[in-house]
């Protein structure tokens, strides 16, 4: 254990005791990409950007607040509210989020913003000698506490238009829960898809009618962290902006253990990787994919679903939903530049449990 994570234990075993300070804070991280990617330590993209004060990652915790668990490199692994019963001992670092779940700041029309804070986004702390990586070399007991270079500005602040509007959550008889979400209407030559994020894991995509219409996500954990993500996609050029909403808890149920459907060992070993098979021109000058998906062995969609994620490198996701009985399937719209991940995510309906099959990256 490094010795940024052995104060941070340290710390984190008299957090619910020791009073907080009154001046740590959350900022976007304005330069914090150019600086990541100019010191070669930028591993992953992210929707979103911030800084942290230092006395941010060592200050008390309250109970009932969203915390993020930080890994190394900064990258926000999943959200927690914190309980008694919350284990924080292997975190490498922790942040309580603010209460409105993100950070204010004036976009270039001058029109006031909140930039969620959410999983998979990168945080840097902010330092007298300026922002630095969350990692090894990082000793925080060392820095000295600056105040925020770039303070959030007043007033309330005004939804994106991208953004999507949670209109429901609900718990049906058997305990499951679902999300209703009211997407925006997409303008001219544009595509709107959703996603649900649980707890940084667990991956939901629909598409939409492109009007505005809402869209329930089913079979969602209880009791878990959940972010939306609204990706519009320009039709013409392929690109893609994700806008996310700040994080909403699901409510926590009583939920009968049952029998799981799919054994993730077995399916591991069996199920043979998503392959690219051939690529050709698509529509309006874009790419198309044919990708040959497996089988799935013992398929019964009444307690498994499948989904092909197809994920660029700035993290915007397309899933389609598939069958238990493999083929290839043709994927268009791809832009003619952008690489790639592929993958086959096998759900088990009972148990929420996902298995991941990796296929080879589509270049």
């Amino acid at each position: 254990m490094s010795r940024f994570s052995k104060a941070l234990v340290a710390i984190l075993a008299l957090a619910l005791s020791t009073p907080a300070p009154a001046f740590s804070w959350w900022g976007i991280g304005i330069h914090s990409r150019e600086r990541l990617v100019h010191d070669g330590e930028l591993y992953t993209s992210a929707n979103s950007y911030f800084t942290v004060s230092v006395d941010e990652l060592t200050k008390s915790l309250e109970l009932g607040s969203k915390i993020a668990v930080i890994n190394s490199g900064g990258v926000i692994d999943k959200i927690v509210t914190l309980t008694e019963e919350t284990d924080l001992s292997t975190a490498y670092a922790t942040a309580q989020l603010p209460d409105s779940g993100g950070v204010k700041y004036t976009d270039e029309d001058g029109v006031i913003r909140l930039d969620a804070i959410n999983q998979g986004d990168i945080v840097t702390v902010e330092t007298a000698e300026g922002t630095k990586t969350i990692n090894d070399d990082l000793d925080v007991t060392n820095e000295t506490v600056v105040t925020n270079p770039n303070p959030e500005p007043t007033g309330a602040p005004v939804a994106d238009p991208n953004s999507s509007t949670i209109t429901a959550v609900t718990v049906s008889d058997n305990n499951s829960t679902s999300i209703t979400i009211t997407p925006p209407a997409a303008s001219e030559n544009t595509h709107v898809s959703v996603t649900v994020v649980t707890d940084g894991r667990s991956h939901t995509s629909v598409g939409t009618d492109n009007a505005g219409t809402p869209v329930t996500i089913t079979d969602v954990p209880a009791n878990s962290n959940v972010t939306v993500q609204t990706t519009v996609t320009d039709n013409t050029t392929g690109q893609s902006t994700t806008v996310q909403n700040p994080v909403v808890t699901t409510p926590a149920v009583e939920v009968t253990p049952v029998t799981p459907a799919r054994d993730e060992a077995v399916d591991k070993a069996t199920i043979t990787q998503p392959a690219v098979t051939s690529q050709a021109e698509g529509s309006n000058g874009h790419r198309s994919a044919n990708i040959s998906v497996p089988e799935i062995p013992n398929f019964d969609a009444s307690k498994t679903s499948v989904q092909l994620i197809i994920r660029d490198k700035n993290g915007s996701t397309t899933a389609m939903g598939l069958g238990g009985e493999g083929g290839v399937i043709t994927v268009d719209w791809l832009s003619p530049t952008e690489s790639y991940d592929i993958q086959v995510v096998i759900r088990d309906l009972g148990t929420g449990s996902e298995t991941s099959i990796a296929g080879n990256r589509l270049p």
